[in-house]
């Protein structure tokens, strides 16, 4: 068995309260503008890895801080 570790999808309306309270749609207009990835689909849904949305947070604070 491989040690990596698998991400726990989450889907876009998620992301959006995750990353600032916004809609599903902001969500899709930011991986449009390139903000973030392409979204991964589980049955037609769109979802992005847990791990991007935490890093995107991340830089974020830091691109707040400075």
């Amino acid at each position: 068995m491989s040690d990596e570790k698998i991400d726990k999808l989450i889907w876009l309306k998620e992301v959006g309260q995750m990353i600032g309270g916004y809609s599903k749609r902001t969500v899709e207009r930011m991986i449009k503008a390139g903000e973030l990835p392409e979204a991964v689909y589980v049955r037609k849904r769109a979802c992005l890895p847990e791990s991007v949305v935490i890093d995107y947070i991340e830089r974020q604070k830091q691109e707040a801080s400075q």
